[in-house]
């Protein structure tokens, strides 16, 4: 039995052994012919995009870095200002910088933050960090038609947090602290997602034809949104600014949105052309909703306006040509409140205000029904007061 196992150990480690070798001696001992070579990447392969340094951007007498020339740059540590300049200044066209989530840091005697000093220039874009300190705007991209701003965080700057240029596209940014405007805006701009807080001037102020979507502004030392004539506005907020929540000139929607414990109006168009839909409007120190002439007003919700000491209508219009429809308006001074004439009032539901309707002769204004049974004889345009 001993034999036969010997015999068999003897037996397998042969075998493998054979293995060993047949693997071993597998593929050629010799190497190619010709140069050795690396099969290793470049640095600029491995990072194509060039470094903010002073080798590759050096400054001048008025930047601490300047970009010349076109290119994707990326900052490698924070950049600390200089008295007398700015941070980074763009002189050039087809440019996207990435802050790299490290912050441009200025002090009150520097300039902008970031300034694109190419007028007419396109296709800037910054992004992905934090730019505080400075002595002027945060970022001032006002030559520049079609930048990008995005993920930003910009504080506590001498004048503006963001000043951008038109059709400027700035998305999931933050603005605190500013002196002036948190978030400024040219033409045909879109802001998204952003929030503007405790600024000394206007939290967000887009200039005509822009657009709003998703942003919060709030506690800013005069209004929380303002939109020039023909901007379009959606489910945004603007709550506890000192002066109104939103303010919108000519031609402007604005929808899905919400005004609170605002220090004068919660919505006001002095423009006329405003179309106001399924707003809310609760707690402000005026109106609720203030209008001028040629305005569309319909199924919002304002209650306890003219709050606290203040003074004030759910819903005011001042001029003509108004549609006032729809709306729920409780525990003002005023419930629906209608200056002037040539307005048409339907379809509102008004309850434990001061004086529910407050409307001038010359207005069409339905039935106002005070119980279930006028109701239930009443069309569908009358007006609710319970």
């Amino acid at each position: 039995m001993k034999r036969n196992f010997l015999l068999a150990t003897v037996t397998g480690c042969a075998a493998i052994c054979t293995i060993g070798a047949a693997i071993t001696i597998g593929g050629p001992l010799s190497p190619p012919a010709g140069p050795i070579t690396s099969t290793y990447k470049t640095l600029t392969e491995v990072e194509p995009r060039i470094a903010i340094t002073t080798a590759n951007t050096p400054g001048d007498a008025t930047a601490v870095f300047k970009i010349s020339q076109p290119g994707s740059y990326y900052l490698t540590g924070n950049l600390i200002g200089e008295p007398g300049k700015s941070g980074l200044v763009i002189d050039t066209d087809n440019v996207t910088v990435d802050l790299n989530g490290f912050q441009v840091v200025g002090t009150s005697d520097t300039l902008d933050g970031i300034n694109i000093s190419a007028t007419g220039s396109r296709l800037v874009c910054i992004k992905n960090g934090s730019v505080r300190g400075w002595g002027i705007d945060g970022i001032d991209t006002t030559n520049v038609s079609g930048s990008e701003l995005l993920e930003l965080r910009i504080w506590n700057n001498g004048v503006h947090g963001i000043d951008a240029g038109p059709s400027a596209v700035i998305r999931n940014c933050t603005t605190q602290h500013n002196k002036g405007t948190g978030i400024a805006v040219g033409n045909n701009g879109l802001v998204s997602n952003c929030t503007a807080q405790e600024n000394g001037g206007p939290g967000i102020d887009m200039s005509n034809g822009s657009t709003l979507i998703a942003c919060t502004s709030g506690h800013n030392l005069a209004e929380g949104i303002i939109a020039g004539t023909g901007c379009t506005l959606n489910n945004s907020t603007a709550r506890a600014n000192s002066t109104d929540g939103f303010r919108m000139d000519y031609g402007c929607t604005i929808t899905g949105c919400s005004a609170s414990f605002n220090g004068r109006d919660g919505f006001y168009a002095p423009g006329s052309g405003v179309s106001i839909h399924n707003c809310t409007a609760e707690a402000n120190t005026r109106d609720g909703i203030r209008a001028e002439a040629d305005c569309i007003i319909a199924n919002n919700n304002c209650d306890s306006n003219g709050y606290g000491t203040g003074d004030g209508a759910g819903i005011h219009t001042l001029g003509f040509h108004n549609r006032i429809q729809g709306n729920n308006v409780t525990d003002a001074d005023r419930g629906i409140q209608v200056d002037s004439i040539h307005c048409l009032i339907i379809g509102n539901a008004v309850a434990d205000n001061g004086v529910n309707f407050m409307v001038a002769p010359g207005n069409i204004i339905a039935t106002i029904v005070t119980n279930e049974a006028e109701l239930n004889a009443a069309n569908s345009n009358a007006n609710i007061a319970y």
